[in-house]
């Protein structure tokens, strides 16, 4: 069975805002479940098996996807560096995360939408509307009013967790930023294959890493840390399984949007998902943990960051080169030399002539 991806249809409103809640569904309950794992002491972060989950994902995605090139005639050697960039950007991620709590993680995480912004205007040459910016800096203030309230406790390892996440989310931008470029490029990659070259190459390594390090300390740092936790091991190979049907989702949906919507415009959502993050940790772990309880600052920092997502959204079908905007009408606006630059959907002349896979 294959995903038939041979003929892909213009983007229209429908398929992008289904695959947008998607990847708001996705980004909003990994970490919540990095987060159960790690209250049941099943995400012990040297062990790395809680990415082992997101990089089979991406593997079953790419060898599942039915497209017009072979995944095994693709550029291998230009993939490479995306494909390393994404992994130190997982092992950080996913590190930090362990380390800094969901809270912590959530507001520095969420930075890469900046760092996404700024990256395309150095890579991509890409020019963002007014409104854009605004929808930014809402979610940047949002963001910051979180932080504030935050009670930190100085401890080594939340240190380490929060500039190990700063760390990631600068290579998570870069990642967006690449694999917009890698698939819209003169020598475009069909994003399935992209997907799954990059599983390929990070499982690899990250398999590699559970053999020689992991498997030989199993019983003190995977059964000990479940048993000084009071940890359920069923709850601990669920979770697994959830993260790796989380994974398949995410990377069968995100490759759309990093090429037809754009890196920011994917970027974006992360304010939607911070809002969400916010509520399930107050319903679901407030009991166990305080930092996780609903405040009214941190009920402001979600009004802040759900308005930035409308202001950056709904703004685009506002403007003259909306996304949604006949084509006829889109390419007459994209054509003007006194024109902004296109909208996240809305795609340059050469890219619109280039083939779709």
């Amino acid at each position: 069975m294959a995903f038939d991806l041979d003929a892909e249809p213009p983007p229209t409103i429908g398929p992008v805002v289904l695959r947008s809640a998607a990847i708001v569904l996705v980004n909003s309950t990994q970490p919540l479940l990095v987060d159960l794992l790690r209250y049941h002491g099943g995400a012990e972060p040297t062990t790395l098996l809680y990415l082992l989950p997101t990089y089979l994902g991406m593997v079953f995605v790419g060898l599942a996807s039915k497209t017009k090139k072979s995944i095994w005639n693709e550029k291998w050697g230009r993939a490479s560096l995306l494909c390393l960039c994404d992994m130190l950007h997982q092992i950080s991620e996913k590190a930090g995360l362990v380390f800094a709590g969901s809270a912590a993680y959530t507001i520095t995480a969420s930075w890469s939408t900046v760092w996404t912004a700024l990256l395309s205007l150095l890579i991509l040459r890409k020019q963002l509307r007014k409104h854009q910016w605004l929808g930014i800096l809402l979610i940047c203030i949002g963001f910051s009013v979180k932080a504030v309230q935050i009670n930190f406790t100085r401890t080594n390892y939340e240190a380490i967790g929060i500039l190990l996440t700063l760390f990631a989310s600068i290579l998570h931008g870069l990642s967006f930023v690449l694999n917009e470029k890698y698939m819209t490029g003169e020598h475009q990659i069909d994003g399935p294959n992209l997907v799954g070259m990059c599983g390929m190459i990070s499982s690899t390594a990250i398999t590699t890493w559970i053999l020689i390090w992991t498997v030989p300390q199993w019983d003190v740092r995977v059964r000990g840390s479940i048993a000084r936790s009071g940890g359920s091991i069923p709850v601990v190979v669920t979770v697994h399984v959830a993260l790796f049907l989380l994974s398949v989702l995410r990377s069968a949906t995100l490759w759309y949007l990093l090429k037809h919507v754009g890196a920011v415009s994917s970027g974006i959502l992360k304010g939607a998902r911070t809002a969400i993050v916010f509520l399930l940790s107050h319903v679901l772990y407030c009991h166990l943990q305080e930092s996780q309880c609903m405040t009214s600052v941190k009920a402001l920092s979600v009004v802040l960051c759900v308005s930035g997502v409308l202001v950056y959204s709904i703004g685009d079908m506002l403007f003259l080169q909306g996304p949604f905007l006949p084509s006829k009408q889109r390419k007459a606006s994209v054509s003007s030399p006194h024109a902004a630059s296109p909208g996240p959907i809305a795609c340059s002349s050469k890219q619109r002539g280039q083939k779709r896979y």
